[in-house]
């Protein structure tokens, strides 16, 4: 290097570090790595997040029969309420009848939630399985229709 060369690093306004080739190789290497780590810690992120997807997606198949059932057993609900009102219409009011019709929901919600929610799990659980699945809990709630689903057509 000549002295006007050193003259014009020194003068300028900021900070330069002189490298050769081999220091700069270094620095590359070093920096790929890190870039290899990042590419390793974002698969880690991106598989878990399809895992995610794929878990809402098969409970999702679930969804028109657990509608379904919810909106069958709620049509009996309110019959047996009807009838309930029709028999006690001279003996309870209105704030009774409304006790009796929240009362009568709870118990339908609590008693379906938790075989809903145990399909939507094992739909999850047991890939290729899904038809029988559905096929079975059909069967339970004596269900003599077609429900068809997003993935599969389920015939009873």
């Amino acid at each position: 290097m000549n002295y006007h060369e050193h003259t014009v690093i020194q003068d300028l306004p900021f900070r330069v570090k002189l490298l050769n080739i081999d220091q700069l190789s270094g620095i590359v290497e070093e920096n790929m790595g890190v870039r290899r780590n990042e590419i390793v810690s974002a698969e880690k992120i991106i598989k878990s997040e399809f895992r995610s997807i794929d878990s809402i997606l098969k409970r999702r198949k679930a969804d028109p029969v657990i509608n379904s059932i919810f909106k069958n057993v709620n049509i009996i609900c309110q019959g047996q309420l009807r009838t309930a009102q029709r028999l006690l219409a001279d003996k309870v009011g209105a704030e009774e009848i409304r006790i009796i019709e929240q009362l009568s929901h709870a118990i339908l919600e609590s008693i379906i939630s938790v075989p809903m929610n145990n399909l939507r799990r094992e739909i999850e659980i047991h890939n290729g399985r899904e038809e029988e699945l559905i096929r079975i809990v059909l069967k339970l709630f004596n269900y003599e229709k077609e429900i068809s689903l997003s993935a599969c057509s389920i015939k009873t």
